[in-house]
């Protein structure tokens, strides 16, 4: 056990010493994105000194390859929009995809990207994914060469020379199923193009969706799997021992595979290669949880845990101490753009420690003015650890609210925020989605919620009523049933949000009633889901016991 706790230790080390890079803003990290997945890695393409670099700084050069899933679905131009971002965040000289699910009915003009030229290998016809498509600088494209393009019946390539940096781009895209005689095929092509280079050697960067599971990369043995797969990851192995490629990626990149290729011929070409927190947040979270560094306050992240529940508690902590005849206070904090701002250094020391620090807001029971006194020295130490760390409070968005046991007081004790300025005392406040008010009802979050449905509500209601549903094309009534289930189901998990079973009413309209509205106008349509209980379900949350009636009637 201490064997395993020390190798999560040093695996989440090492992977906060290359996050921090990213999170510090570092111009030289590429960000590769695999179905969600992240794993960046940084291109260091300083080109021989007989090579020209047409006046540029080529010292480092950033390639983004990932797997699109789908450049254009269903013909909508999100994607290019995002790569566009990406591009001009990036200033990536290469972007290579896998999977664009392009054929000749879409135009270049539909998926170009500004300050960067197409080449494009789309999908056969017959076949409803693959494709590869790499984006090259216009400043590299001058220069370009395409060595090999070619579409077959199961597998996508490209093998592009840029002259500019003397590199071989290699691009190559294979399905699950695809059969032995096609992929060798594709191999010895480009196998031929590789024993084809002449003096000086290009870099070689062979990336791709290669669909191997079976690998295993650091002893460049395949075990398992079926025999054809078997054959064709063992000549994936040969192609890359004879032109010595080795593989950079080393983590999964899906679940627990690695399934995705990026290879080179020169070991100092990547500079840093990164795998993000969506990759290992399962085995470091089990790794914090099962050590006890996690904080028990800690709700976000944690499995089981979210908004909801860290609302019940703080609710049950305020109940709690108003039953034992004591007031409460509450000063919420707010970090002026803490993201921009955080000490990346600091952060990592801290992350190697595996500490974990998150506070939102200040609570304290106020039975005397030495409480409200300890309540400010609370604050003044967040301020200390503020000018500690590099960390900027935003004082203009102190929130300071009193809970106490006769409903709402003037005379709730001051609080003075870090620039000398008394703290704004607030009736209600905002917290995680729900207005909470200090006379510990819920009505003012009520009103609210419901009076944003009701304006859904009677927008479908008046639609609804143009229509004969009976009369229409199904396919029609399937889209308004499915127009009338969204408009609702969003708002209703905000509804009925954090809310226990006993507030049921709200300016005379119970919660019940509403519900009841809502589904009779639902029903009218054949099949129709039912309004969500959600206040049911954070009733009946188990972290926190469930409130009774009697137990608010006695407080407020």
């Amino acid at each position: 056990m201490a064997t395993t706790a020390a190798n999560a230790a040093n695996t989440a080390a090492n992977i906060t010493n290359a996050l921090g890079n990213a999170m510090a803003g570092n111009p030289h990290i590429t960000t590769n994105t695999e179905n969600g997945s992240v794993a960046p890695c940084l291109i260091n393409a300083e080109p021989p000194a007989i090579v020209t670099t047409t006046g540029r700084d080529a010292d480092f050069c950033k390639i983004i390859t990932f797997n699109i899933a789908g450049l254009m679905p269903y013909k909508m131009k999100g994607k290019t929009k995002l790569l566009e971002e990406i591009a001009k965040s990036e200033n990536a000289i290469i972007i290579s995809l896998t999977e664009s699910h392009l054929n000749d009915e879409i135009q270049d003009a539909e998926v170009n990207i500004p300050k960067y030229m197409t080449f494009r290998t789309d999908r056969m016809k017959h076949r409803k994914k693959g494709g590869v498509i790499t984006y090259v600088a216009e400043h590299f494209a001058r220069r370009v060469t395409v060595l090999h393009s070619e579409s077959n019946s199961y597998t996508e390539a490209q093998v592009l020379h840029l002259h500019t940096i003397n590199m071989i781009l290699i691009n190559l895209y294979r399905p699950p199923e695809c059969p032995t005689n096609t992929f060798m095929d594709q191999l010895k092509k480009i196998g031929n193009i590789l024993d084809s280079l002449h003096t000086p050697t290009p870099t070689v960067f062979f990336s791709g969706d290669l669909n191997f599971p079976r690998i295993n990369w650091d002893a460049e043995t395949v075990y398992g799997g079926t025999a054809e797969m078997r054959a064709q990851a063992g000549a994936l192995l040969l192609l890359a021992g004879e032109h010595c490629l080795q593989q950079i990626v080393r983590a999964p990149t899906r679940e627990k595979n690695l399934l995705d290729v990026v290879m080179t011929n020169d070991s100092d070409l990547i500079r840093d290669c990164q795998v993000l927190e969506k990759i290992v947040v399962k085995n470091m979270a089990t790794f914090l949880e099962d050590t006890g560094l996690m904080n028990d306050s800690q709700h976000g992240f944690r499995k089981s845990r979210s908004c909801l529940t860290q609302l019940l508690v703080h609710y049950e902590k305020v109940l709690t101490s108003l039953e034992n005849n004591k007031d409460v206070d509450v000063v919420y904090l707010d970090i002026a753009k803490a993201f921009d701002k955080v000490d990346h250094g600091i952060l990592l020391h801290k992350l190697r420690r595996m500490g974990i620090t998150d506070d939102t807001c200040v609570l304290r029971e106020i039975s005397d003015t030495s409480d409200a006194e300890l309540l400010q020295e609370d604050l003044e130490t967040l301020y200390q650890w503020a000018d500690r760390n590099n960390m900027m409070f935003n004082d203009s968005k102190f929130e300071h609210m009193q809970y106490t046991v006769k409903g709402c007081s003037n005379s709730s004790p001051k609080y003075t925020a870090n620039d000398g300025s008394q703290i704004c005392i607030k009736q209600e406040v905002r917290d995680l989605g729900v207005t909470l008010s200090c006379d510990g009802n819920f009505t003012s979050h009520i009103t609210k919620v419901i009076n944003s449905v009701n304006i859904r509500f009677i927008n479908l209601q008046r639609h609804g009523q143009l229509c004969d549903v009976n009369a229409i094309h199904p396919g029609a009534t399937k889209r308004i049933k499915t127009l009338k289930g969204n408009a609702f189901s969003i708002k209703a998990s905000q509804l009925f949000n954090a809310l226990p079973r006993w507030l049921r009413d709200c300016n005379g309209q119970s919660l019940d009633s509403f519900k009841l509205k809502l589904n009779k106008f639902l029903g009218t349509l054949p099949d129709e889901p039912k309004l969500p209980q959600y206040h049911l379900r954070a009733s009946s949350n188990s972290i926190v016991d469930q409130l009774a009636q009697r137990r608010a009637d006695g407080i407020f």
